[in-house]
């Protein structure tokens, strides 16, 4: 099972390898400190048309000759992981003119962050977690039910901080950094009310300062 489980897990690697390295993505960095990843260049902001560049998916580091096989495979595995989580942490902009009511403007945002999907997933291994641990009666002694409990509870406390400092955190923030540019482009194009544009003035307020505060 557990040779089986490396076996899954070095496919998968593979696979994600491949994928990034199929297509020339690009990347900039807006005034917030996000980063986002582009298929075309001119999908960027004007104001931040400057700071495009390619995304170098070649490994450049030089191999030591006394490196192991397992260790290069960390090493290699390790690059193709970070670059595929910086993917969904950091996905390219929608090229869709986002809703003018505020409501849908923070569903199109939550969607187009991959947010939603995180905070999703998040609830669906809760679900898990529950129901794994409605499974500790099968246990015939208080002790075993125990010591399972507590190791299902320790698992899920790191599959927690680990997904929420991992991908939680930056998807947040670049929620916030997003939202603020796609309100801005709602009211660029003076369709609103005045009372809608009051809120969305008020919300770009708010996510500007949430964009500040998470680090």
């Amino acid at each position: 099972m557990f040779r089986a489980g490396l076996i899954l897990l070095a496919l998968g690697i593979a696979v994600l390898g491949f994928t990034a390295r199929a297509a020339q993505y690009y990347k900039y960095q807006d005034d917030q400190g996000a980063i986002h990843y582009l298929e075309d260049p001119n999908q960027a902001p004007e104001k931040y048309r400057d700071r495009v560049k390619p995304v170098d998916t070649q490994i450049t580091e030089e191999v030591n000759p006394n490196e192991t096989l397992p260790g290069r495979w960390w090493r290699l595995s390790r690059h193709v992981l970070e670059d595929a989580l910086d993917r969904l942490r950091y996905p390219r902009p929608s090229l869709a003119i986002p809703p003018a009511r505020l409501s849908g403007l923070i569903w199109f945002t939550l969607k187009e962050t991959r947010l939603l999907w995180t905070l999703i997933g998040e609830a669906v291994a809760l679900v898990f977690f529950v129901a794994a641990l409605a499974l500790a009666r099968q246990y015939p002694t208080q002790r075993e039910r125990r010591r399972y409990s507590y190791s299902l509870c320790v698992a899920y406390l790191v599959l927690l901080v680990s997904s929420g400092l991992l991908l939680v955190r930056p998807q947040l923030k670049n929620f916030f950094v997003q939202a603020d540019l796609n309100a801005e482009l709602v009211l660029s194009t003076g369709r609103l009310s005045e009372a809608q544009e009051g809120r969305m003035i008020r919300f770009r307020e708010s996510a500007q300062t949430w964009a500040k505060r998470i680090p």
